[in-house]
């Protein structure tokens, strides 16, 4: 099982994304590279709150992609998470990306693992919506969870080899 998963979470208050960024993160020492808009970061950077400030306060685009070292989910460590933060207008959104084989080996499979993890996020940072599964999470036929609960499926290794066929419905693959 190495398919991607993500992880998002829409419309982060201005006020929430640098805490709950940093809260991610937790340390520069983490942070393997960064960059915002094709312009890489020093890793400090993505840890300062005033760097979040200015971005959650621009009335322009700005998107920002962090690789770090390892995610804490409900006390495992996940190693190689991908931040993919997207801020539009006066909103803010973040997915996190991470290796189904990453997840396996920290000990995380059930859906139930990562819905109590994001939705502790969700309810901590104010967060308006959160789901996760199979990469792209927004495909709800391939949700491990979404904010009102989990499925249709119930652990990662329930997707192992699904794809979608021409009407958009899930079919596993041999």
């Amino acid at each position: 099982m190495n398919e991607l998963f993500e992880f998002a979470f829409d419309g982060i208050p201005a006020d929430s994304l640098g805490n709950l960024i940093i809260g991610l993160i937790r340390t520069a020492d983490q942070v393997v590279d960064a960059m915002e808009d094709g312009v890489d970061l020093l890793p400090a950077s993505v840890l300062d709150p005033v760097y979040w400030r200015g971005i959650a306060a621009r009335s322009g685009d700005a998107a920002c992609i962090i690789n770090f070292r390892m995610l804490d989910i409900g006390g495992k460590q996940v190693a190689r998470p991908t931040l993919i933060m997207m801020h539009y207008d006066d909103m803010s959104d973040f997915s996190i990306v991470l290796f189904g084989g990453d997840c396996k080996n920290a000990g995380l499979n059930a859906a139930d693992d990562f819905y109590q993890w994001a939705r502790k996020i969700s309810e901590r940072y104010c967060v308006t919506d959160f789901y996760g599964g199979l990469d792209a999470a927004w495909d709800a036929n391939t949700r491990l969870f979404s904010k009102d609960g989990l499925g249709p499926f119930l652990s990662m290794s329930d997707l192992d080899g699904i794809w979608e066929d021409d009407a958009g419905e899930p079919v596993r693959h041999a």
